[in-house]
This record gives structure tokens, sequence and C-alpha cells, in this order.
């Protein structure tokens, strides 16, 4: 009978919880412009998608430390909905609301193709030092560091073939 890895179970938990967390800050999204708006976004994932790549070329062009592009997608992105609430969302007011979904779903599309020229249509990372969050030298040693797989080495090898 196998060992039971404490370490690894704490890793699925902690990946279970944070996932559950994400899904439920996507449904809160979809649930406050719904009451807010009467009509379903349906491009909310598209400006998250759009804020992440203005986060990365960010950091990957001009080398800005994480916070700066963390500020940058957000002032982007505020940028974008009010243009976007001017140009294409408000002369829709008064219509049908099936009108305003047909609108978000293809302003989803425009952003996604927008998002590819512009961006590519590589992945990105945000790359940024984790040793300076909690002043330690070395990595791994404070949450949120780079660290080693749990599993023991024999699942791993298994697994990559």
């Amino acid at each position: 009978m196998p060992d039971f890895e404490w370490q690894f179970t704490l890793v699925l938990l902690t990946n279970g919880i944070m996932i559950g967390l994400m899904y439920a800050l996507i449904a809160l999204g979809f649930v406050l412009i719904y009451k807010a708006t009467d009509a379903i976004n349906f491009a909310q994932g598209e400006f998250v998608m759009f804020a992440g790549f203005l986060a990365a070329v960010a950091s990957e062009m001009f080398g800005s430390p994480f916070w700066l592009s963390a500020l940058v997608a957000i002032a982007g992105m505020i940028a974008l909905g009010f243009g976007l609430e001017r140009v294409v969302l408000r002369p829709l007011i008064g219509r049908p609301v099936i009108a305003v979904v047909m609108a978000t779903i293809g302003l989803a599309a425009v952003l996604r193709g927008t998002a590819v020229m512009a961006f590519g249509a590589g992945t990105r990372a945000i790359v940024h030092d984790t040793t300076s969050c909690a002043g330690r030298g070395r990595r791994g040693e404070h949450p949120g560091s780079a660290v080693e797989d749990p599993r023991p080495r024999r699942i791993r090898r298994r697994r990559r073939t």
C-alpha cells in the first residue's frame, strides 16, 4: 500500500479551493452585470483575457514590476470599458434585450480577434520576483514562491511518459 502524502494532499486541496474561488468570482461577475443591465454579457471572459495581455505586455516590454503591470491593466481596462460603453452599448438603450446580448457576443469575437492581432496567439508569462515579496534571500522559503513538486520522483516520471 502506498504511503499517504499529506503535502501533496494539501497542494490538491489548495488548488481546489483556488479554482472554486475563481469560479465564484466569475459567477459574481455575471450576476453583477446581469442585475445592473438586465442582459448577460458574453464578452466578460474576453475582457479578463485582454487585461491579462495588457499586464503581460507591460511586464514583458517595459520590464515593470508586477504591481505596476496590474495597475496598467486596470487603467487600460477602465478606459476600454468606458469607450465600449459609449460606442457600442449606449446606442442600444431602449432596444430589446436580445440586441444587447447579440452586441456582447459580437464584442467578444472582436476582442478575441483584436487580442490575437495585437499580442499574437502565443502564451505569455507575467514574471515577477517572488523573493522580494517577503524580503527573504532564497526561493521556496515563503508562500507563493516556486517550490519543487511534492510528489515523489517515481510518480512524476511515470506521468510524463
